[in-house]
């Protein structure tokens, strides 16, 4: 879904004029993370992606205060921009 746009963004030093904020998906539950946004520049295409797959089994007292990073126990978490652009 289309979340906002932003005038301007930087990204590994370059700078980017109207940039687009798509949300690819955003769900949790007591098991299952799953996130990915991505960032559009105008003229260029896709400059940032954001993907957070995460599962766990940790459901007891306590675990639910726990940042996914922590309590995860497989998964990834994986975060891709542009280097360059022609």
């Amino acid at each position: 879904k289309y979340v906002e746009e932003i005038e301007s963004m930087m990204v590994n030093g370059m700078e980017f004029q109207n940039v687009i904020q798509v949300q690819q998906a955003d769900d949790e539950n007591a098991i299952e993370r799953r996130f990915s946004m991505e960032y559009y520049a105008e003229n260029v295409g896709l400059i940032k992606r954001e993907v957070h797959i995460l599962d766990t089994q940790c459901t007891a007292a306590g675990c639910e205060d726990l940042a996914w990073e922590d309590k995860a126990e497989q998964g990834f978490s994986l975060i891709q921009t542009i280097v360059n652009y022609y």
